[in-house]
């Protein structure tokens, strides 16, 4: 009997052991317990670089990320159809990657982004909420807030989100800037319009020129500048032009709406000859809709 005793005690580690095994194997993998990162140095960035830049067609074909947790492997291939504007397939993978505490800010914006782009916004606060616990100062919290308000129609709320996302004044700025003047003008606060559309303009950033010199003409006709009005009317056209020239369709919708709208202003002034030709070269661009060149 106490050989049989010591024979129990003595299997206990390797019982130990076996149990310890099973548990870990029904748990995971070790590597899955970690965060989610995308970080701004290292190997996880340069990856999300060459996705954004299309020299990395499919992430699953990276060996890093082949590497990694069934859980960041669904955040990744979630980030490659982001990347290709498939928001429910994006969407589907990212709802696989666990609890959203495992993702860097980094990683966050992205998730928000893609909610946002669905028009999933209850599902993109939580997102937005973890990022402004972090860094409440940060452009794209602001930007991606923005974007949520102007879909519910809370166009001063968004104005005032749109210009703390432009407060950094660079070449990022004037997408949010823009936006908070079309917001301005919509509102018919026109004065505010003209000052938030010419702080974007004067960052020179020609693809982005033709719709906000379309929402600053707008903004004059509103106070009754007409002569600035044609003016602006006619760079939104001149840059319009470059920008289909580059493959845009954008820049089709801001033609086509900035020669409408030039011709009623040549009508107003008696200008017929003028608002004529204006009517006959907006023809070929269809009609367009203010939806058209003041959405997204």
């Amino acid at each position: 009997m106490v050989q049989l005793y010591r024979a129990i005690i003595g299997c206990l580690p390797l019982v130990l052991v076996l149990v310890l095994g099973l548990i870990l194997d029904l748990a995971g993998p070790a590597y899955s317990a970690g965060p989610i990162y995308i970080d701004e140095q290292g190997a996880p960035f340069e990856i999300w670089r060459k996705l954004a830049s299309g020299k990395l067609k499919n992430v699953l074909a990276d060996p890093r990320v082949k590497s990694l947790s069934p859980e960041a492997r669904h955040f990744w291939t979630g980030l490659m159809y982001l990347k290709e504007r498939d928001y429910e397939l994006a969407n589907a993978e990212f709802e696989k990657c666990g609890k959203i505490d495992r993702l860097s800010d980094f990683a966050v914006k992205h998730v928000a982004e893609s909610y946002i782009g669905a028009e999933e916004y209850d599902n993109a606060m939580p997102f937005l909420n973890k990022l402004a616990a972090h860094n409440p100062d940060d452009v794209s919290l602001h930007f991606m807030r923005g974007d949520i308000l102007f879909a519910k129609g809370k166009l001063a709320d968004a104005a005032v989100e749109y210009k703390k996302a432009g407060v950094e004044n660079t070449t990022y700025s004037i997408i949010p800037l823009g936006r908070a003047a079309e917001c301005m003008r919509v509102l018919h606060r026109y004065d505010e319009g003209v000052k938030v559309a010419t702080q974007a303009i004067a960052l020179k950033h020609w693809p982005d020129h033709a719709k906000i010199f379309l929402t600053r003409a707008l903004c004059y006709k509103g106070l009754g500048k007409l002569k600035l009005a044609e003016d602006d009317l006619t760079s939104a056209i001149k840059y319009g032009h470059e920008r289909t020239a580059s493959g845009k369709q954008a820049g089709d919708i801001v033609v086509s709406g900035a020669l409408e709208e030039r011709a009623n202003l040549y009508k107003q002034m008696g200008r017929f000859d003028l608002a004529r030709k204006d009517r006959e070269a907006q023809q070929k661009y269809g009609k367009s809709v203010e939806s058209d060149f003041f959405g997204k």
